[in-house]
């Protein structure tokens, strides 16, 4: 048995906050909107009065105020897993950023509640981790480096995280390419754009009223902001979630962070299959897949049936390259590639004679008009350059259109394209498995049995679609196991030379 629940931090100068929502109960609560957004089903007065029957609890510490401290540590402990009756039980987090975040709080909040003599002491101790995290949050090296988080990180927490930012990409929803160096950096989605696309009806940020004479004073009492006035105070702090909460604040600001909890609770109701695709292949392969984003599942499978079928353990093959320095077309191009016309005859002899270094789409392009068509071959495919046009059948004429299975797998089970320090029969075999059950997924009905034991076959099928395509793209990254830049090529090269051929 499984038990759901959303969580999210805050945390200021002087106060520390952890809020929970039963997930379950949440969506049993809306369990009647179906997937549509609460606002297309329901008023606002009718979300709000609902909202306040979903199970929840709420846990905050100040400098002032310790009386809930032992609370969240016996919460937290108590989501250990155990058995209840014989039957196992355990806790599911979900959050949005908790595995590089929240979770990391969680972990220093019981790393530290009981080395300092008061909860002042501690709550400064959070927030210096926090901070840290987010200073180190886009240089990746130092954050896994710094011997502090290093540390948090492995203290165990009693639950599983479920971490929607990375299941659903959002913390590479678009890219920024710096003008001078045209590095593509990614960017992530915050939580409040997400409330957005959920057309959520109450679309909160977070902000304090200006310091007034009570803050102001607390501020004053340090040598930094000393006989400051409350108007230059405000100008000098400007975030705040880096002021003072005051007892005041506190209730605006625990509404603030359950309507975060909640928009987590809605991302799930929402948008539940990939959410459902995770556990389903995690239980059939006996992986951890519930923080994996689509390629980091495709990643993880690669490594594991390729680890079975060659018996070979990860550390075994996962540092392993084929590094090229040139690439010959001519050792690409497969013998039986033959043309019977002149012009593509001249054009494969031509392609034979081609060297490339790169294996960007810069590095090999040809033009061909062939019979009033224009083709384009490039490193990364064929395409042909059409005239807009609607093209309607009729009863002299029927347009038909064709679509190659799996084409690229195809190719490298069929011709053996397999990375050259990897076993032949063994990868080609595996790619083999991929394709083949994704295609008996795809055309089976779930009354007729699942393919993949306890996976619904349009999620296998959806699933292994992912792989498939990821095994011809891990050919040409450089941080994987698969990467040979020939292989690569003879896909692409020979794929669009066979689609010609035709």
């Amino acid at each position: 048995m499984i038990h759901s629940l959303a969580t999210d931090i805050e945390i200021f100068k002087n106060l520390f906050s952890a809020t929970f929502v039963d997930l379950q109960d949440y969506l049993k609560v809306f369990k009647d909107c179906g997937e549509k957004a609460l606002t297309e089903c329901l008023t606002v007065a009718e979300i709000e009065s609902r909202l306040d029957k979903v199970k929840s609890d709420i846990f905050y510490i100040s400098d002032t105020d310790d009386s809930q401290l032992l609370s969240l540590v016996e919460y937290i402990n108590s989501k250990e897993a155990h058995f209840e009756n014989d039957v196992p039980v355990r806790y599911d987090v979900f959050g949005y950023n908790n595995q590089a975040y929240d979770d990391m709080l969680f972990k220093a909040f019981m790393m530290y509640f009981n080395r300092f003599d008061n909860t002042k002491q501690l709550i400064t101790k959070l927030k210096e981790v926090s901070d840290k995290i987010i200073s180190l949050q886009d240089d990746k090296d130092a954050f896994w480096k710094d011997r502090e988080l290093d540390l948090i990180r492995k203290y165990p927490l009693p639950w599983a995280t479920v971490d929607l930012f990375k299941v659903y990409a959002l913390n590479s929803a678009g890219v920024n390419i710096d003008k001078d160096t045209g590095e593509r950096q990614k960017f992530g989605k915050s939580l409040k754009q997400v409330s957005i696309n959920l057309k959520w009806h109450n679309l909160l940020d977070f902000k304090l009223p200006p310091i007034d004479d009570e803050e102001g004073d607390i501020y004053r009492k340090k040598d930094a902001y000393r006989g400051m006035t409350n108007e230059q105070l405000n100008h000098l702090i400007t975030n705040d979630f880096d002021r003072y909460i005051l007892p005041k604040y506190v209730e605006p600001m625990l509404h603030y962070n359950k309507n975060d909890v909640y928009l987590v609770c809605e991302i799930a109701r929402q948008k539940p299959d990939e959410i459902k695709l995770r556990y389903s292949l995690g239980a059939a392969f006996n992986l951890n897949l519930l923080c994996a984003a689509r390629s980091s599942i495709a990643d993880k499978l690669l490594y594991k049936f390729y680890s079975e079928r060659s018996g070979l353990h990860e550390d075994a093959f996962k540092n392993l390259r084929t590094q090229r320095t040139a690439l010959s077309f001519k050792k690409i191009i497969f013998p039986h590639i033959k043309f019977k016309t002149k012009q593509l005859q001249d054009l494969l002899e031509e392609m034979k004679k081609v060297v490339i270094y790169r294996t960007n789409k810069d590095s090999f392009v040809r033009e061909i008009d062939f019979y009033g068509t224009t083709y384009t071959l490039a490193t990364g495919g064929i395409h042909t350059q059409d005239k807009p046009v609607i093209l309607k059948s009729t009863d002299k004429y029927v347009y038909v259109h064709h679509d190659y299975t799996s084409y690229y797998p195809s190719i490298m089970i069929s011709y053996e394209v397999v990375p050259a320090h990897l076993n032949r029969k063994v990868f080609a075999k595996m790619v083999d498995y991929f394709k083949q059950t994704r295609v008996k997924c795809k055309h089976t009905d779930d009354k007729d049995g699942f393919v993949v034991p306890g996976v619904h076959n349009k999620l296998a099928a959806e699933a292994l679609k992912i792989v498939i395509n990821a095994v011809y793209g891990k050919l040409g990254s450089s941080t994987f196991y698969l990467y040979d830049r020939l292989a690569q090529m003879q896909v692409t090269i020979n794929g669009q030379l066979m689609a010609l051929m035709l």
